[in-house]
């Protein structure tokens, strides 16, 4: 039988075993989300803003840009350094290391402002909101005393019920993902069922595998 299809034959067959392709598809969307579900640790967020401020006089207050910039530079470092990482770790309800403690935050300021944002991120709400306080709690303690002439203000506090939803895994994507593996995987499985069907239905089947001619066809007799 003649392995090549034009495009029409293709269609046709699509059109025919189709619930192939949607059965292929809801298990593979049932599949990746269920192992997602079961086996992918959910990812909390928890978030804060501090607000630097430095004071200045004099001949420094003609430089405060320069300055506000390099202050607000310098405290990205501070926060996610040992000198704070490693007393929030020993305060914690928890138990973490300081390089777990680093590795969770994510420190960001939006450019032109002296708001910096603080987010961290846990397998718990509680945990995330637990590590962004501590860290802030540290940070405005040890502010005077690491720069001088500067200070931070604690805008907003982070709270639990800010950070009941999962940030990750996302199931939007995983689902996506399920979606397209199925579709593939269906329209694989049409192809190769009929590469491997050997069987022979038509008279164009018939002109393939043999070289005698096409006679005449015998009609179903009912009984």
């Amino acid at each position: 039988m003649n392995n090549v299809f034009d495009l029409t034959t293709v269609i046709n067959i699509l059109k025919r075993k189709f619930y192939i392709i949607i059965i292929a598809i809801v298990f593979c969307v049932g599949l990746i989300d269920g192992l997602t579900y079961f086996f992918v640790t959910p990812v909390y967020k928890a978030s804060t803003e501090v607000l630097i401020e430095q004071s200045q006089a004099g001949e420094q207050q003609l430089q405060e840009d320069q300055t506000s910039t390099q202050l607000l530079n310098t405290y990205l470092v501070i926060i996610k350094s040992a000198s704070i990482t490693n007393d929030v770790a020993d305060k914690m309800n928890f138990q973490i290391t300081p390089k777990a403690v680093s590795g969770s935050l994510t420190v960001e300021n939006a450019s032109g402002s002296k708001i910096i944002s603080i987010i961290a991120k846990a397998n718990s709400p509680q945990k995330a909101t637990e590590i962004v306080n501590r860290t802030t709690e540290e940070l405005k303690t040890k502010a005077p005393s690491i720069l001088k002439n500067s200070s931070v203000v604690v805008l907003e506090e982070a709270t639990v019920e800010n950070s009941t939803n999962p940030v990750a895994p996302n199931f939007k994507t995983t689902t996506a993902l399920g979606i397209f593996g199925g579709l593939f995987m269906g329209i694989i499985f049409l192809y190769l069922g009929q590469l491997l069907n050997t069987k022979i239905r038509t008279k164009s089947d018939i002109e393939d595998v043999t070289k005698y001619p096409f006679l005449g066809k015998v009609s179903k007799v009912k009984k």
